[in-house]
Parts: C-alpha cells; structure tokens; sequence
C-alpha cells in the first residue's frame, strides 16, 4: 500500500512537471509580463486589505475603550 501511493505521488508531481515545463516553453514575453504584472496587483490588493482589517480593528478597539 505505502509502495504503490510513493509510486502515484511520484508518477503524479512527473506529469505535473511535465506539463508546467511545456506551457512555459511555449510563453512568451507577453505573457510573463502580464503574469507578473496581475502578481503585484494581487499582491498590492492584499495588502490593501490586511491594512483596512488592521485600521478597522485599530478603531473598534479606540472606540470599545
């Protein structure tokens, strides 16, 4: 049992290298462009909300004292 679910993680992350290796071959500059650009935008839009969340509970905690 353990033998064969190493033999399917392995086969598994193969085909899963396998696949990622041909789409990035294929990219072109435009493409890691727009990837990296919608990385810093997801980037920058979570750190929007983590500081909203910490300015709401920096004023719930004002407002509770």
């Amino acid at each position: 049992m353990g033998i064969e679910l190493l033999v399917n993680v392995y086969l598994q992350l193969t085909l899963n290298l396998d696949s990622i290796t041909r789409i990035i071959s294929k990219m072109t500059y435009e493409d890691v462009k727009n990837i990296c650009i919608g990385i810093g935008i997801g980037i920058g839009i979570g750190i929007g909300i983590g500081i909203g969340i910490g300015i709401g509970i920096g004023i719930g905690i004002g407002i509770e004292t």
